[in-house]
Formats: structure tokens, C-alpha cells, sequence
């Protein structure tokens, strides 16, 4: 499987390495490196992202879309309430909402 999607990418002028204990890793039901990053390093709780998914579509169905920086107002809002002084003053972040198209 590795070397025939090399071969596929090398024919388009592209070197594409896989290697080959990743796909037995994943086949065998390791995590990605995102999947592991996101786990690692996500602020929300699954049932609180769930939660904010919920509720920007409920907006949206509603006629108001979240932008970004209602989005981020909401969110930073959950995690105040939930860890306090251990969240930062700051928020989430400016660019946070670019990691929920992942």
C-alpha cells in the first residue's frame, strides 16, 4: 500500500513518503497526530464542543450565524466558568476558530 501511494504521488512530480508502521499504527486503531494534538491540547470537553456545535447551528438555523468573535465570546465564557483563574484572561486565542474546520 506504501509504495503504491508513493508511486501515485511520484508520477505527479510530488516525493510522498509513507511509512509503513504509521498505516499499520492506524490500521490497527492508533490515532493520528491530529486526533492525538486535539485530545492533548483542547481546551473543550467533548460534551462541551458537542454543546457548541449544537449551539451554532441552533443560531444559524435561527437566522444569526456566529462569527468568529461571537463564537470565541461564547466558548471563552464556558471555559471561565469551568476552570477560573487556571483559564487565561486572554481567551482561547485570536486565530482559535480556524482549528474547529479541522
Amino acid at each position: 500500500i506504501c509504495q503504491e501511494v508513493e508511486m501515485k504521488w511520484k508520477g505527479k512530480n510530488q516525493y510522498v513518503k509513507v511509512d509503513k508502521e504509521t498505516v499499520r499504527r492506524r490500521l490497527q486503531g492508533g490515532r493520528s497526530c491530529h486526533q492525538f494534538n486535539m485530545e492533548k491540547n483542547s481546551w473543550l470537553t467533548e460534551e462541551e464542543e458537542k454543546t457548541v456545535v449544537k449551539f451554532c447551528l441552533d443560531c444559524a438555523a435561527w437566522g444569526f450565524p456566529l462569527n468568529h468573535r461571537s463564537l470565541k465570546f461564547h466558548v471563552d465564557a464556558i471555559l471561565q466558568s469551568r476552570l477560573g483563574d487556571d483559564f487565561p484572561e486572554s481567551g482561547v486565542g485570536k486565530n482559535w476558530t480556524d482549528q474547529c474546520r479541522e
